[in-house]
């Protein structure tokens, strides 16, 4: 398939086996003693729809990933993360499914938005398969089954905290409410009120679905947008620009530092290094304007998150 290898690079069969929880296991120390990691989270481990979609399109709420593992593997690597003071978030797809969903199959029009599309005026692009409806609460068994979902995975896999994937497109802050408060109130009964984090991936960023008044305790906020045009354009560097790009609390009013997490680079965004490259800077340049984005990040106000590679500049697309 082109499109697959042109966003994903050649699949090689002879890598499969490091795309498993037991391969992650032996790079747990280095995450842990090398880099001083103390959370990881991970992009959807639940049964997908589709080999190159990164799981975000899923076929099977309660299922394991099986190219992953079994869940006993998942279980353990999550395990050994804790005895590594290694906390682990997992990816909450609560917006869509796959459109092989048995779900979908079984009755399309109570959980669903079955006549209307629930953003018509969106981008097609953003229509990722049918959506989850959950709007009524009383009338929508939607509430009920991703309820079920979330108290299963925090139960079964003693995880500590979700991201809630596409949460500007779900569009309901009530249920996003809903799903931080069972998460929190499973977690204070049966874990001894451990910390729990919810995180919303929200674009652009918005210190709204945020608290103290809004329903999660964080938002994904990618800071690297400011941080580039600055590069683009040195000769109009703006320090007013950078202070707010290192101080979102006082610009953006968000109300501490845990309220955004910072990052550069995600699944959905090319690498730094990357871009750099395409600006026709020198390797060594590069190298220079990289080693100060990360100072950036690891030291702006925020909790820092760096996509897998960035520790050593990896300079794939994705």
């Amino acid at each position: 398939d082109h499109k697959v290898q042109e966003r994903f690079g050649e699949v090689r069969p002879d890598l499969l086996q490091y795309r498993t929880c037991q391969s992650a296991l032996t790079k747990l120390d280095y995450l842990s003693n090398d880099l001083g990691i103390n959370c990881v989270s991970l992009m959807p481990i639940t049964e997908s729809g589709e080999e190159h979609d990164w799981g975000y399109t899923i076929r099977h709420f309660f299922s394991i990933q099986s190219t992953y593992g079994k869940s006993s593997d998942l279980k353990q690597l999550i395990d050994e993360c804790h005895l590594r003071h290694i906390r682990v978030i997992f990816d909450a797809v609560c917006n869509h499914c796959n459109a092989d969903c048995p779900l979908y199959k079984i009755d399309p029009t109570s959980y669903f938005y079955w006549k209307e599309p629930h953003h018509p005026e969106g981008p097609k692009d953003e229509i990722w398969g049918p959506e989850f409806n959950y709007e009524e609460k009383e009338q929508s068994p939607a509430w009920n089954y991703m309820t079920d979902v979330i108290q299963y995975y925090i139960r079964e896999f003693h995880i500590d905290g979700l991201r809630f994937d596409a949460s500007k497109q779900i569009a309901n802050p009530d249920v996003l409410r809903h799903f931080d408060q069972i998460s929190k109130d499973l977690i204070s009964k049966e874990f001894n009120g451990k910390p729990f984090y919810t995180i919303a991936e929200y674009i652009p960023a918005t210190s709204e679905i945020t608290r103290p008044n809004g329903p999660l305790d964080s938002v994904w906020r990618n800071i690297f947008f400011t941080l580039e045009e600055q590069f683009k354009k040195p000769d109009e560097f703006k320090i007013d620009k950078l202070k707010r790009l290192i101080n979102p609390k006082d610009a953006e009013m968000y109300e501490t530092s845990e309220r955004c997490v910072i990052y550069y680079a995600s699944h959905d965004q090319e690498r730094i290094m990357r871009i750099f490259g395409n600006m026709k800077y020198s390797d060594d340049e590069a190298s220079k304007r990289y080693k100060f984005s990360m100072i950036i990040l690891l030291t702006a106000i925020g909790v820092p998150m760096y996509y897998m590679g960035d520790e050593f500049g990896q300079s794939n697309e994705q």
